[in-house]
């Protein structure tokens, strides 16, 4: 099954929810910088819009599976405003520059379907490639997927073949060894 691009129409709406009560999350980029892993909120529509700017054509192909100049008010809207459920996101933002710029997004979205499969997506500004915050971001979202009440026990995404996976396939091992041995990817 592939994932769906999000097209220039956006995909449909919902209903956005409580983000979860968990503290934002610190950690330390290979480069000794800092990173802030929170719930993505409403309000960080123009932290989106600021990093998809920031995104090369390259990026933003491997994202969206197509072409994508810019993300559209209903885009913006169905990356932001979430249920917390069937569609969980954590944002990565600088906590050392100014206005705490957006750096990478991990996102998972339950199928209707089939609840207990989830398709995941992963994006990180070209800026902070290789410095481990996929990673980081991949990480956090498999820990949020299990942890769910209704839990998650599949999780599926596209990955480009041209795309170095050797770090995202040790991420995913290691969630499925140790941390939740159930889960399937």
């Amino acid at each position: 099954r592939e994932l769906a691009p999000v097209t220039e129409q956006g995909p449909p709406p919902q209903a956005a929810g409580s983000p979860p009560a968990d503290p934002p999350m610190r950690f330390e980029l290979r480069n000794g910088a800092p990173v802030v892993v929170r719930p993505i909120l409403p309000e960080d529509k123009q932290r989106m819009i600021d990093a998809f700017a920031s995104l090369s054509e390259t990026s933003r192909y491997q994202r969206f599976g197509t072409a994508v100049q810019h993300l559209t008010d209903e885009q913006l809207r169905y990356l932001t405003e979430i249920d917390y459920d069937d569609h969980m996101a954590w944002v990565a933002v600088d906590p050392s520059a100014p206005g705490e710029p957006g750096l990478g997004v991990a996102r998972y979205v339950r199928l209707p379907d089939e609840p207990e499969v989830a398709e995941a997506a992963v994006t990180v500004v070209d800026s902070h490639q290789g410095l481990g915050l996929g990673t980081i971001l991949l990480g956090v979202l498999g820990l949020s997927a299990v942890g769910h009440q209704a839990s998650t026990t599949v999780i599926q995404g596209a990955v480009q073949l041209w795309n170095d996976g050797r770090e995202t396939v040790a991420v995913l091992v290691l969630l499925t060894t140790v941390v939740a041995p159930a889960l399937q990817i």
